[in-house]
């Protein structure tokens, strides 16, 4: 029998079950997968042990977007419920779920259908083959060998820390332009107006909208342009370090044409700047 995933695998294995049954329930309707995944990223390190996941807080924040409401919501949730014995985690449901019966459940649940294809390697993941090794070679006869020169050393393999260093900027680049991506989109959507009258000595930013824990506004600085790269960048860690305690995790700004200016996030732990 298969060992179930663990570590970053069962993570991502949670975050993509969690990503499918919302997108294909009411939610999938209002908010595109890649703004459900940014959500339900922002904040799994919080609501998950590594043997327990809490929906509640989850529940909450997607509970707050337009158009929302427990009617929608709970088809997903109780879903992802059911298979909780397959993902051999603890699922701990929001309140006004944990409380409803079998036949209560039900019918919630037959309002929601997940593809088969796209649920069976989530719920059934298999784990690769062991290579086999390679027959050893034949023995060569006593002269032949004894003529046959000496292997060449082998080249020095380059530095792992070197091979982690370009895989984190990789994925440090990746994340940005995904950021700045569900910010465009995001800014399309209807959401919290976020105050930012606060922030002008830092930066002026209008109107401003807050999706989850993400930030759009228009960039409406006339000192940005005649700021160096070093100054924009510490303008932008400034900008952040002022909006995380609300619980914000990217700002993304971008100016009166709908253009990508410069994005500043915190998701994953890392602090990624980026200016266009």
């Amino acid at each position: 029998m298969a060992t179930p995933p663990s570590g970053p695998e069962q993570t991502k294995r949670l975050i993509d079950l969690l990503v499918l049954v919302l997108s294909s329930s009411d939610v999938g309707k209002t908010l595109k997968p890649e703004a459900i995944r940014q959500l339900v990223q922002s904040r799994f390190r919080e609501d998950y042990d590594g043997t327990t996941l809490d929906l509640g807080p989850l529940w909450t924040a997607l509970l707050a977007e337009p158009d929302s409401s427990e009617f929608k919501l709970a088809p997903a949730f109780l879903q992802f419920k059911e298979y909780e014995a397959r993902l051999a985690t603890t699922v701990t449901m929001p309140k006004p779920l944990a409380s409803l019966d079998r036949t209560q459940a039900k019918r919630h649940l037959v309002r929601l259908a997940v593809k088969a294809s796209d649920l069976d390697p989530l719920l059934y993941p298999t784990l690769p083959s062991a290579p086999v090794a390679p027959p050893p070679p034949a023995a060569k006869p006593v002269a032949e060998a004894a003529a046959a020169p000496a292997p060449a050393p082998a080249a020095e393999a380059p530095a792992l820390s070197s091979r982690r260093k370009a895989v984190v900027a990789a994925c440090a680049v990746a994340l940005v332009l995904a950021l700045a991506f569900i910010g465009l989109t995001l800014f399309s959507r209807p959401g919290a107006t976020y105050a930012t009258a606060r922030l002008e000595a830092i930066l002026k930013v209008e109107n401003a909208r807050r999706v989850g824990h993400s930030v759009t506004g228009v960039l409406a600085d006339g000192r940005w342009e005649e700021m160096s790269a070093a100054d924009r960048q510490q303008a932008l860690e400034r900008l952040l370090k002022a909006v995380e305690p609300d619980g914000i995790r990217a700002v993304i700004l971008r100016d009166a044409a709908g253009n990508s200016r410069a994005v500043a996030s915190s998701v994953g732990g890392d602090r990624v700047f980026r200016v266009e």
